[in-house]
């Protein structure tokens, strides 16, 4: 898809699956410093993990060094032990989504950008995530709005803002169709149709819009069931051996039966 839509505007491919395939995709290494694998078009794999062991400590840093420097009475104490806590029980997917609103923030005006996850319980969760990350934010800013003047923690208390803030954009934008679109990619197997049987109503709840379904390793002769959602279906047949690097992903994009 990330190639396809390279061939007339900029394109951004973020990869998010925890085991890094995308490399392996394209045959050559990604990392979160981002690579030029096509013309118009920049890999990404995302490091949510080291994005987000910076973003606590730095937090935690401040908060820390704040708090010795007035002391502390048993309240603010205990307050402290809490900010802590909220640092280390994030919701799942807030790690990902801090280098996600990141990366958007860094990307050129007019760039697309198309997001490689990770399997669908995995999707879902970080689907769920910006709302579950905002009322985390906003616990943590409760505790420190207490001490904002005391402890010099302004500068602390208007990132947790920024944060809330490109937490919000981020879910609306995710609901916007003018703005994004999930592309649902299915095999006609048993056990894939029933996955995506689940998926697509999950995210019709989360109001998701659905772009496009692909059927992979689609077949001429076998029967084209219906699609569940009203949105175009693009046919991908089987291709052997599987499609790797640039080259050999547009021959495998040649192939595809596009609405």
């Amino acid at each position: 898809c990330a190639l396809a839509l390279a061939r007339d505007r900029d394109v951004e491919l973020l990869g998010m699956d925890p085991a890094g395939s995308l490399g392996d995709a394209l045959d050559q290494p990604v990392d979160d410093g981002g690579v030029e694998v096509a013309p118009r078009l920049v890999a990404r794999e995302l490091d949510a993990e080291r994005a987000f062991r910076e973003f606590k400590e730095r937090y935690r840093d401040e908060v820390e060094e704040a708090f010795r420097r007035v002391g502390l009475d048993r309240a603010a104490a205990l307050d402290r032990r809490v900010v802590q806590s909220l640092l280390e029980l994030a919701p799942p997917g807030v790690d990902e989504l801090l280098a996600v609103t990141a990366l958007l923030e860094q990307s050129g005006p007019g760039t697309t950008r198309v997001v490689d996850t990770a399997p669908t319980g995995h999707l879902l969760r970080l689907l769920e995530t910006p709302e579950n990350g905002l009322a985390w934010v906003r616990q943590l800013m409760r505790v420190l709005v207490k001490y904002r003047a005391a402890l010099g923690l302004d500068a602390l208390a208007e990132r947790l803002i920024d944060l809330a803030k490109r937490l919000k954009d981020l879910n609306l934008r995710l609901k916007d169709p003018d703005r994004s679109g999930a592309v649902v990619v299915t095999l006609s197997g048993p056990l894939d149709a029933a996955e995506t049987g689940r998926l697509l109503p999950r995210l019709n709840d989360l109001g998701i819009p659905v772009a496009a379904l692909v059927r992979n390793r689609w077949h001429a002769d076998a029967a084209d069931a219906p699609s569940p959602v009203p949105a175009p279906t693009v046919r991908a047949p089987p291709h052997t051996p599987p499609p790797v690097g640039v080259d050999g992903l547009r021959d495998f994009l040649s192939t595809w039966t596009v609405p």
